[in-house]
């Protein structure tokens, strides 16, 4: 009976004690054992799977986090720039402006 799966000898020993019907049904016994055993290599099958995918994930997860936070500071790298060469577009409008309302009043004017 030990070369049966250990549920099924668990079961056999619940349900069957004291009983013998090893012999007259080893055929069956065997099927529904390998059947435990199989089930038993699926699992474990999945749960490989599963731990192989979930480290594949937590991988590209941090991965993008990464890709997330250079964009960021990209993004906040920009707004600067972006904003120092707005004042600095303003500050050109003003001088010339300046310069243009200087050179149309008299104080400044070239003769």
């Amino acid at each position: 009976m030990e070369q049966y799966h250990n549920i099924l000898v668990r079961q056999i020993r619940k349900f069957l004690a004291g009983k013998s019907c090893e012999h007259d049904h080893n055929d069956f016994l065997e099927s529904v054992s390998d059947t435990y055993t199989h089930a038993d290599e699926d699992h474990d099958l999945i749960e490989r799977s599963l731990d192989i995918s979930s480290k594949e994930l937590t991988s590209i997860n941090e991965q993008l986090r990464g890709e997330i936070k250079r964009t960021k500071e990209q993004a906040d790298e920009l707004r600067r720039l972006n904003k120092v060469m707005i004042g600095r577009e303003l500050r050109i409008i003003e001088l010339k402006q300046e310069v243009n309302s200087l050179l149309n009043s008299n104080k400044y004017k070239v003769e």
